[in-house]
Order: structure tokens, then sequence, then C-alpha cells
């Protein structure tokens, strides 16, 4: 037995929709939308795409389908296309932007795949544009109704059967997931306040007039789009694919060669290794073995024979650096390499001045290892006084005075 309440809100429900039906509502919707001259034939605009590694078409990455649905702005068409374009010439036979499994709204995309089968139906255009506003609203766990603007969610509850019934009798059984946020595309800019009414909506009028209104706004800020695989580059975008690209387009091309060469080969060696006797195995793996051995022996008796000949030079580069410290001729090569004494050495052998030269070194950079190792430089005029000749000339060590 009903209750009272369950008997009040059918004779509300019945006030509510007095005089409509489905008929009447899409009748009502399409009116409004040619008020905003909102076109909605055609719905979809096909873009296609060329994917050099798959000249005769493929599947969209995750499904089984031939085509992927998006929606752009019409001032971003053009630029849209050739990005995707570019994609598939850059990195032929990847999933890239077309793939089912990285979408960023599935809501949006649910949406756009029921427009797309409803397409040529105004019917079924309005009852998707209807359902997916009214989820929005009514359905979705993410956002709440909008109370304030909008009649008892109860006395909706007619039209959202009218729309999902019609969706259902052409076999449409799918609708969002209750986790979705919005379901409608959308520009990112917009918000869901902004859909709301500035008064409150009494009459099933005012509701189908607002989400026409707001249909209106979504199809005229957006085109539908139908990306699918072509066997060509679209004539409309060729001009504008950069030379760079295409170069770089035969280069991926060729690498994919390569490794698909590469693969089927691994393939056939696995198969021929599959078809021999376990004793054939056996024998192969022992000349492998060997052949592995013997290769690791020769690298061994290499690195051997390399390291002989670097400590030869190293040698060699050490008595020569010996011989030029013990003649007092060191260069630049033996700087890091003296000691404390030979330093001492040979800045009382010749001035500093000369001595930079020959080492390649600042005098500062003398004087400052100097200061450092504790050695005890030639005093200010030494070298003059030695010229003139009134002291001896330099023995390699310090003067007793």
């Amino acid at each position: 037995m009903r209750s009272d309440w369950e008997k009040r809100l059918e004779q509300e429900q019945a006030q509510f929709i007095l005089g409509w039906d489905w008929e009447r509502v899409v009748e009502t919707w399409t009116h409004v939308l040619e008020s905003f001259n909102t076109p909605i034939q055609p719905l979809f605009h096909k873009v296609p795409i060329f994917d050099p590694s798959t000249p005769n078409g493929k599947n969209i990455a995750g499904t089984t389908e031939k085509c992927f649905f998006e929606y752009w702005k019409p001032e971003e068409f053009e630029k849209n296309h050739l990005s995707v374009q570019n994609w598939y010439l850059l990195y032929p036979g990847t999933y890239g932007p077309l793939n089912y499994h990285q979408l960023a709204s599935r809501g949006e995309y649910d949406t756009l795949e029921l427009l797309y089968k409803n397409r040529n139906d105004v019917d079924g255009i309005a009852a998707t544009m209807i359902a997916a506003s009214l989820f929005e609203r009514m359905d979705s766990s993410r956002l709440s109704y909008p109370r304030d603007y909008w009649p008892n969610i109860n006395l909706l509850r007619p039209l959202k059967s009218w729309a999902r019934n019609f969706l259902k009798s052409k076999d449409h059984t799918y609708f969002w997931n209750t986790a979705c946020t919005h379901v409608l595309p959308r520009d990112h800019e917009w918000n869901h306040g902004i859909y709301e009414s500035d008064n409150k909506i009494q009459s099933m009028h005012g509701i189908i007039e607002f989400l026409a209104t707001e249909h209106a706004k979504t199809l005229n800020s957006f085109k539908f789009v139908e990306i699918f695989f072509s066997d060509k580059v679209a004539s409309n975008i060729v001009p504008l694919i950069s030379e760079k690209t295409k170069e770089t387009s035969v280069l991926q091309l060729k690498e994919l060669a390569r490794r698909k060469e590469a693969r089927a080969k691994e393939r056939k060696d696995l198969a021929v290794w599959n078809a021999k006797s376990d004793e054939e195995r056996k024998k192969i793996h022992v000349e492998t073995e060997k052949k592995r051995k013997k290769e690791q022996t020769l690298q061994e008796e290499k690195r051997k024979k390399e390291d002989a000949e670097r400590a030869l030079i190293k040698r060699k580069e050490l008595q020569d650096r010996q011989v030029r410290i013990s003649n007092d001729s060191p260069n630049s090569d033996d700087w890091d390499h003296l000691t404390k004494n030979q330093l001492e050495r040979l800045v009382w052998l010749k001035p500093t001045l000369e001595l930079s030269k020959q080492l390649g070194i600042s005098d500062v950079g003398i004087a400052k290892k100097c200061k450092r190792l504790g050695i005890k430089k030639p005093p200010r005029g030494y070298w003059a006084k030695v010229e003139a000749g009134k002291i001896g000339p330099p023995k390699g060590r310090p003067s007793k005075k």
C-alpha cells in the first residue's frame, strides 16, 4: 500500500509534467537551440590521422573501435589536428594521444560515444544531452543538486526517465558511473555555478529552456570530432607539416623496420632452437661456452698487453722527468711532481720569472708553493747582485749569509 507521501509525490509530479511528453520536450529543446543559431548537423567532424607504421589504418589503442572522440574549440581545430598528426609522424606505431586508457575524463568520453551513436537522430542527441545534464546534478556522487535554483529533485525524475528510456529503446543500456563529475564537454574555465539560474525555476518549460541553453553553449563552444586512422595525411594540413618532422618520420620508420626485423630474427632463432633435440642443444651449449671462454681469454690477454704498454709509457715518462729535473730543466708537466728539495734547488738556481716561463706557472704560483712547503726564496735584489758580480754565482741552495 502506498504511503501518503508517495501519493502526494505522484500528484506533484503529474501537476509538474502536465501537458508534457517526450515529443514536446524535444520540440522545445530544438526550438531553443535554433534561437541560438546552434546547428546540430553535422554533429561530428571527421579528422583523418595517418600513422606511417600502419598505412592501412588500425584500431584505437585499448579498444576494438576504429575511431576516437574528442571535443575541440573551433579556433584550435586546425592546431589540434596538426598536433595529433605530428605525433604519429614523429612516433609511428605508438599509442600516442589516441589512447582510451589515458582519458582525462571517462564521463565526457562516454557522452561523446552516446552522441556519436545518435548523431543522425535529433531525439537521440536531445536525450543524451538532457540525460547527461540531469546526471551531473541528480546522480553524480561528487556534485550536489541545485536545490536553491531548481524544483524538488523528485519532480524531474519523469524527465530523466523519458530521456533514459529513449536511449534504452536504441539499445543504449550503459550510462555514466556515479564517480564521474562532469559528463558534458565543457571548458575548464567554466564552473558549475555558471549554469544555474538567477531565479528559481518552477516549471518544466523553464527546466527544458535552461538545459537547452546550456547545451547551446556547449555546442557553440566546441566541435565534436571523430578521429580515425587513414591511409594518408589529410590534404588540409600537409602544407603545415615541417620538413624536419618529415625527415624525422623517415628515420623513425627505418628504425621501426630495423626493430621489426630484429624481433622477427629472434622469433626465427627461437623456433629453430625449440626444434632441436636435447642432445643438439647440449652440443651447441658446449660449443658456445668454449667460444665464450676463448673470447674471454683473448680479452684478458689484450687487457694485460695494454696494461703493460701503459706501464712502460709511465716508466719512460718518469725517467724523462728525472733526467729533466736532474739537469735543472723541468717543464710544465713536471710542476706537480717536484719535491721540496728539487723546487728549493730551482728557485736558488735561477730567477723566479725565468723559472715561471720554463714551468708555465706564474711567479705568484711558485711563491705560494714555496711558502706552503716552507722553502726560503732568495731575498729581494739577490739576482741583481749576482748579475753585478757582487756575490758568487748561485749554487742551488740558500746563501749562508
